[in-house]
């Protein structure tokens, strides 16, 4: 019966330490830096955006915004293992894989990141314009019969009756 006496408040005592270490390690409160720079210009890409992904998740559940210098600092990160996608308007996706948080590493500094340019380009685009068929400027009225339809089958004399009416 002495033996007993002794052995509970020891699995107590073992029970309550182990919940603590639980507790200590979802508690963990990691942070991930870098910075976002250009891979040709080598300048800092401002205002990128930093997504952090859980390992095998679709959805990103934290994340932040470079700054104006490239700098970004994503805080608040339990334990884990994660992965980091960096994107800009004009850039192609960056991802790092396997970025991890732990009681004994709380950092992830990630260092310089460089995002290359997309190059896409577009097709040719041709612009055109027809000018309005009568035109009043400042000091003339303009009649353009080309653009007149009802002129192009006449004779000389049917386009200038035409000028004279839209005087």
């Amino acid at each position: 019966m002495n033996n007993t006496i002794f052995k509970t408040p020891l699995i107590i005592s073992l029970l309550i330490f182990l919940i603590n270490i639980v507790n200590a390690q979802s508690k963990i409160n990691g942070k991930i830096t870098g910075k976002v720079t250009d891979s040709l210009t080598k300048t800092p890409v401002d205002f990128a955006t930093i997504s952090v992904f859980k390992q095998g998740e679709t959805v990103p559940f934290n994340g932040a915004s470079a700054d104006a210098k490239g700098n970004f600092s994503v805080t608040n990160i339990p334990a884990g293992t994660y992965r980091i996608a960096i994107d800009f308007l004009g850039y192609k996706r960056t991802t790092i894989n396997r970025v991890t948080i732990s009681a004994s590493v709380t950092a992830a500094a990630l260092g310089n990141i460089l995002l290359s340019p997309s190059q896409t380009q577009l097709n040719n685009v041709v612009v055109t314009g027809k000018a309005p068929i009568v035109e009043n400027k400042i000091d003339k009225l303009v009649y353009n019969a080309a653009n007149d339809l009802t002129s192009q089958g006449g004779v000389a004399l049917d386009v200038l009756k035409k000028c004279l009416w839209y005087r």
